[in-house]
């Protein structure tokens, strides 16, 4: 008979922020895509370059379009946001600072993009 392993307790994040997007997803400017990127390499990208091996970081896109129906109930039509978590201080600033960038340059683009043609935007 084998000894029953007990499941490895999970260590909840220490730190944790929202990031407002301030768009919505749409069918065409597509926002959530611009804010994961090819292969979900933004996202991706804010792990590797903050957290690495040395710390946990989460980054996740959360909210209304950021999944493909949630949406479906218009009652709950929660916010469009990028919520960062990690375990390291250090980390969690250089990855909400990554994030807050790239919402930035998400809203630039939006921005160049419904000056650019006859685009109903907010």
């Amino acid at each position: 008979m084998r000894p029953v392993q007990a499941a490895p307790v999970k260590k909840a994040p220490q730190f944790e922020e929202q990031v407002e997007v301030g768009l919505e997803e749409d069918d065409v400017f597509c926002v959530c895509k611009r804010l994961i990127g090819p292969g979900g390499g933004n996202m991706k990208g804010i792990v590797a370059a903050a957290g690495g091996k040395a710390a946990k970081v989460q980054v996740q896109l959360r909210g209304c379009g950021a999944k493909k129906d949630d949406c479906l109930n218009e009652g709950q039509k929660d916010p469009l946001v990028v919520i960062v978590r990690a375990d390291d201080f250090e980390s969690f600033k250089m990855a909400l600072d990554m994030a807050q960038h790239l919402v930035v340059k998400v809203r630039a683009e939006h921005e160049a993009w419904c000056k650019g043609g006859e685009w109903l935007c907010a």
